[in-house]
Parts: structure tokens; sequence; C-alpha cells
């Protein structure tokens, strides 16, 4: 049996100098198999993580440099202490309870980060939600070939209602004609779930349209004629 529990903290900080009220928001899990995450979220984006293999926070946030000596000075003891905190009531929860979660097969969303044009850079997004447990395998293709450059996999972070999300990543140069997909497997699923991407069509102009502009332009023309005729008449 694999059970895990799932403890929640928020804290949210007031910033005079801007005016601005921001939420931290502290994920930490455990379970039996001896998986452990500590995350910490800033306005519900994760900002850093505890790598426990390495022995290290791993900032994740790029935007807000600025914060990250500061954070990474104390979360790393922080996730220490609250992975043996979650581990102490697991202990706890086990023996009052011998059921486990259900599995969980995730949903997929993909969706570019900017509107997409040929040639010039930009970032696909496969979000990956709702899933139990924690653990998806996740790779990219590109026109049926498999790229591994360009591709980004964020951890697993933790909802209230007991599953998880995660957000993969693939940056490139798209052309009109390529197909991207994502390949999310995971063990509640009987095969990969695979979501594809294609650079939209622009719609072509319809003969109508051509002829409704070419009428219009003809119209101004007939105007301006007119107008120098009638200016001509009145000298």
């Amino acid at each position: 049996m694999d059970s895990s529990l799932m403890l929640l903290a928020l804290a949210s900080c007031v910033f005079t100098a801007h005016a601005a009220v921001h939420e931290e928001t502290l994920f930490y899990s455990c379970s039996e198999s001896g998986d452990g995450q500590v995350q910490l979220h800033w306005d519900g984006d994760q900002i850093t993580y505890a790598d426990f293999k390495k022995q290290h926070a791993v900032w994740t946030a790029p935007l807000l440099k600025d914060l990250e000596t500061a954070i990474l000075s104390w979360f790393f003891h922080l996730a220490l202490d609250s992975r043996t905190r979650c581990e102490f009531y697991l202990d706890r929860a086990v023996r009052l309870d011998n059921s486990s979660m259900t599995l969980k097969a995730p949903a997929v969303v993909i969706y570019p980060m900017d509107e997409a044009e040929t040639g010039k850079n930009n970032t696909i997004y496969c979000h990956i939600r709702n899933f139990y447990p924690p653990s998806n395998n996740v790779t990219w293709t590109r026109n049926g070939i498999r790229v591994t450059e360009g591709v980004n996999l964020s951890n697993p972070y933790p909802q209230t209602d007991g599953t998880f999300n995660q957000l993969a990543s693939f940056s490139f140069q798209p052309q009109s004609d390529d197909v991207v997909e994502c390949s999310v497997q995971h063990q509640a699923l009987s095969r990969p779930l695979i979501t594809a991407w294609t650079l939209p069509m622009k719609p072509a102009r319809s003969a109508a349209a051509w002829v409704c502009l070419s009428l219009g332009l003809l119209c101004i023309a007939l105007g301006v004629i007119i107008f120098i005729i009638s200016a001509k008449e009145s000298l």
C-alpha cells in the first residue's frame, strides 16, 4: 500500500513600498515509498523546491532573481523540517487508515505562450492536470521525431484535493507544416496520452472579399476624380 499525506501552509506578506499583497504557499508531501516533496510558491507560481538527493534548494523563478538569495538562505532547512514533520504524521495516518488514494489519470491541455508565427521563437506548454500519484513520463516529438533540446518539465505540484499538476514546455521556432506532440505516460493510463499542436493557418481571403475590396478602391478613386472635376468647375 502507498499512502500519502499532504500538508499546506499559507502566508501573506504586504510590501508597503509597492502597495501590493503577495501570497507565499508552502507545499510539502511524503509517501511510504520514500518520495517527498517540498515546494514554495509565490502568488500561485513555484519559485523553489528542495532537491533532497543533492541536498540543496533549486530556484525556478528567473523573473524573481532579486528574491533568490534571501529565500534560499533558509528554505532548505525549512524543507528538511517539513519532510520530518510530514513523515511523522504519515506514520500516524497509516496506522489509523489502511486505505490509499485511488489512481487518477491526468488531463492534458496544450497551448502556445504567444500567438504563434512561422520562424519566430515560441514556447508550447503541455499542462498536465489532476493526476495521482505524482509521477509522469513526458516526451515531445516534432513531426514524428523525438526532441530533447528546448524541453523543460516542472516538478509535480499538489492541489488541495490531493491530486497534482505539472507543466511541460518545448521552446522552438515553429514552421508552417510543424506537428508538435506532447506524450504523457502515467500508471493510471493504459496507453500514453498524446496531445498535438499545429501552427494555426491564417484564413485566406475569399473571392467575395477581394471583389468587395476592389469595389471599395474603385469607389474611392471615383470620388477623388469627381472632387477634382467639381473643384475645377467652381474656379
